[in-house]
């Protein structure tokens, strides 16, 4: 099997592929990934196996044009991932460059195009986050901002699996921050933007099965914000004349006029039918 899987392997690389099509590729990359997934002898694949298999696969992804991208290469990797855990903290970098640009590139112009690299896509990213999530901390502030983008564009989707996917990678990494040395500076960046986007949603007619996960990323905020494990103002002293007694008394604040103007935005369509 080890054998098969390399030859396969080295088919990515040839030349004739493009003359054959996706399919040998898309059904190599799956062979690779259920290979992974059942392989025994753990340890020495994660050595002498996937290092050597990086570099084609993910330089394959990243050259290709749109449509000759296979989504099976996002599932691959989540496998690997998985599979191997903190192992592959070093290598993530290496992953986020070949596809994550390339990929919303593809996945966010509409909600309809590419329907299988969404999905896999932020389930890789999910993999990173929960057990890769040293290298999400090493990412720059750009990136970081580029991968919470993403995340909010995501639980945004209409597609429930991937609205889902969404809000679960997102409290997977809400609960992963508040325990990091980076607690503060990410949730100062982040905290009010994720409320207000989790209220849009929330009281929208599109995101009903999103309801339980809604609750629990706001329970996490709330609780939060309440238990003095922020040592920094969330709001900002610029815009704000006077400081508030704590968090908890702004995050009270602020959410107080969220309802207001979330519910006003809720009738605004019922009072133009009337």
């Amino acid at each position: 099997m080890y054998v098969c899987v390399k030859l396969d392997l080295l088919l990515l690389e040839h030349p004739m592929l493009s003359f054959y099509g996706s399919s040998v590729k898309r059904e190599t990359l799956k062979l690779v990934d259920t290979f992974l997934d059942k392989a025994e002898d753990q340890p020495q694949i994660a050595k002498h196996f996937v290092p050597p298999m990086m570099d084609p696969v993910l330089g394959d992804y990243a050259r290709n044009v749109p449509d000759a991208r296979e989504s099976e290469v996002l599932s691959l990797f989540a496998t690997v991932v998985n599979k191997y855990k903190a192992a592959m903290v070093e290598d993530v970098p290496r992953i986020f460059e070949a596809v994550f640009q390339c990929t919303l590139e593809m996945i966010t112009k509409n909600f309809e195009d590419y329907p299988e690299h969404r999905l896999k896509f932020f389930s890789l990213l999910r993999a990173i986050a929960t057990h890769c999530f040293p290298a999400l901390i090493c990412l720059s502030s750009q990136q970081l901002k580029l991968v919470m983008d993403s995340i909010i564009w995501a639980f945004r989707h209409t597609e429930r699996n991937i609205a889902e996917t969404g809000l679960n990678l997102l409290f997977e990494m809400l609960k992963k921050f508040q325990v990091s040395e980076f607690c503060n500076q990410f949730y100062r960046t982040y905290f009010l933007t994720i409320e207000q986007e989790i209220f849009v949603v929330l009281t929208d007619t599109f995101h009903k099965p999103g309801f339980k996960l809604h609750v629990l990323v706001l329970q996490h905020l709330f609780c939060l914000a309440d238990s003095g494990s922020l040592t920094e103002p969330l709001w900002d002293a610029a815009t704000n004349l006077y400081p508030y007694p704590s968090n908890a008394a702004f995050v009270r604040e602020f959410t107080i006029k969220l309802l207001y103007r979330v519910g006003l935005l809720a009738i605004l369509p019922c009072l133009g039918e009337c």
